[in-house]
């Protein structure tokens, strides 16, 4: 009698040999093409490290006695392998990689409101324009009563619980909120949705009668440059004109998009043509980017600010001005990034996002590498630019007295409680009293430069976007960069090591 045929026993080495062929041709594809575009060479050597791979994958599949192979074995797999290479490489998993592209586009998913707890109560400190939210009609200083089934009690903190709430539901939800004026409690309907990150703010700064652009740029993602070139348009007086002087503060900004960085860098340049940045790629290919000859601001200074925290596509703004004497750099020296990242998509819908080369400035420099050592002029040969341990040395040193995130937290509350929105409002956290010299404990040397920065971060949240701002109200960094700007003879900062 014939055996009978189980249908496992031969659709399995079917469909394992048709993976295996599968991943074969994959793998010749992406070798050949790695090859052709001089990334790897012919060696033996490295065929045989990418055989070994497919070998063990195979062989695993095929014969491991064991539980079936689910995603997670590959996740693990690929995160482990990017994870060897360097702090910068990272590898995204399907679910994440949706999230990483609408991200870098500007995009993320949400309902659209800053939370705040105080005192057992949840504030909304910030409302999305265009949001769900703001759409709802939710407002800044609302109070959240409950979301869903999510009640917050009294006594305990509820800001995680709401957080994590929030996290795992994409779906509609009812939210009961109070409004702090007069207590009023209603329920809006709210559906998450794809809101978009706010990529600028600006304000006209107003200096012994001067008025200057003042330019806050958060990322260097995708429309960044319609954003900023659209604020600029709102800080024109009655007669068109603009103010000829500028800001541009990269402070925390971790970077984002070349292309966008040269938009906004072809600003600044009249002529065709001058080198703004070169690439450096493994293979020894270079991309050069040039600037393009269609300037449309017409500004005569620029100050940057950056500090530790400017990264990636800020140090590459930051230090193309500084090697063209455009800008005068202040702050304190950059991370120190200017590597070249490309996302790379895979079969699984995943993807790798790599460090495949870094960025050359004009002058020669690399942002990656440090340049104490080393001695670089600037492109017209006039001055020596300033050395750093890492990233971008700055022409003017700030000492950096950056308030703690306990101490942040706690001025968000402080504006919570108070509802210290309005102009006339805020006036209020700036009496003799001085709620916020209140609220911290710092080192008497930074004191001064420390309660500044906080009240300016109240009123970075309260002032409206193209409003005019004293300069007593700045920071010291932005008192430093008017200072500057003032300067009668400022060319001469561009002749000498500050």
């Amino acid at each position: 009698m014939k055996p009978s045929l189980n249908r496992d026993s031969y659709l399995l080495p079917l469909i394992v040999g048709m993976v295996s062929m599968v991943s074969l041709v994959i793998g010749m594809r992406l070798q050949e093409s790695l090859v052709r575009d001089g990334y790897i060479s012919t060696s033996t050597e490295t065929g045989d490290q990418l055989s070994a791979i497919y070998e063990a994958a195979e062989h695993i599949s095929a014969k491991f006695y064991g539980e079936s192979i689910d995603s997670s074995f590959t996740d693990e797999a690929i995160e482990h392998m990017v994870d060897q290479l360097d702090p910068y490489s990272h590898y995204f998993k399907p679910e994440q990689d949706a999230k990483y592209e609408k991200y870098i586009n500007g995009l993320y998913a949400g309902i659209g409101i800053e939370f705040i707890e105080y005192k057992d109560t949840i504030y909304c400190y910030d409302v999305v324009e265009g949001s769900p939210a703001h759409e709802a009609g939710i407002e800044v200083g609302d109070v959240i009563i409950q979301l869903d089934t999510l009640e917050f009690s009294k006594g305990v903190s509820n800001l995680d619980s709401l957080i994590n709430y929030l996290r795992y539901h994409d779906r509609s939800m009812e939210v009961l909120v109070s409004t702090q004026d007069n207590g009023k409690v209603r329920r809006v309907q709210l559906t998450p949705d794809d809101i978009r990150l706010k990529l600028v703010d600006d304000y006209v700064l107003n200096q012994d009668s001067m008025a200057v652009s003042y330019v806050k740029i958060h990322r260097f993602y995708k429309s960044v440059y319609q954003d900023m070139m659209q604020a600029l348009e709102k800080h024109k007086d009655a007669s068109g004109s603009a103010p000829r002087h500028m800001i541009i503060d990269v402070r925390d900004n971790p970077g984002g998009i070349v292309e966008e960085t040269v938009k906004i860098l072809n600003q600044f340049f009249h002529q065709k043509d001058q080198k703004l940045l070169e690439t450096k790629s493994r293979n020894s290919l270079s991309q050069e980017y040039k600037s393009n000859g269609r300037k449309f601001l017409d500004i005569d200074r620029v100050v940057v600010l950056c500090n530790e925290n400017s990264a990636s596509a800020s140090e590459i703004l930051a230090g193309v001005l500084q090697d063209h004497n455009k800008a005068i750099i202040i702050g304190s020296p950059t991370y120190g990034k200017g590597l070249i990242q490309q996302n790379y998509d895979l079969s699984n819908r995943g993807s790798i996002n790599l460090s495949i080369g870094e960025y050359i400035l004009p002058s020669g420099r690399s942002i990656y590498k440090n340049s104490v050592d080393s001695t670089f002029l600037s492109v017209d040969g006039k001055r020596t630019l300033p050395g750093a341990s890492k990233g971008i040395g700055v022409d003017i040193s700030v000492q950096s007295c950056e308030p703690s995130s306990t101490d942040r937290i706690e001025v968000k509350k402080l504006i919570a409680a108070q509802k210290a929105w309005s102009l006339d409002e805020r006036r209020s956290l700036f009496t003799s009293s001085d709620p916020i010299a209140n609220l911290v404990r710092h080192d008497t040397l930074c004191q001064d430069q420390y309660i500044k920065r906080l009240k300016w971060q109240v009123l970075d949240k309260v002032i409206e976007a193209g409003a005019t701002i004293q300069s007593t109200d700045v920071d010291l960094h932005i008192q430093t960069a008017l200072q500057v700007l003032l300067e009668p003879d400022f060319e001469r900062l561009f002749a000498e090591v500050l």
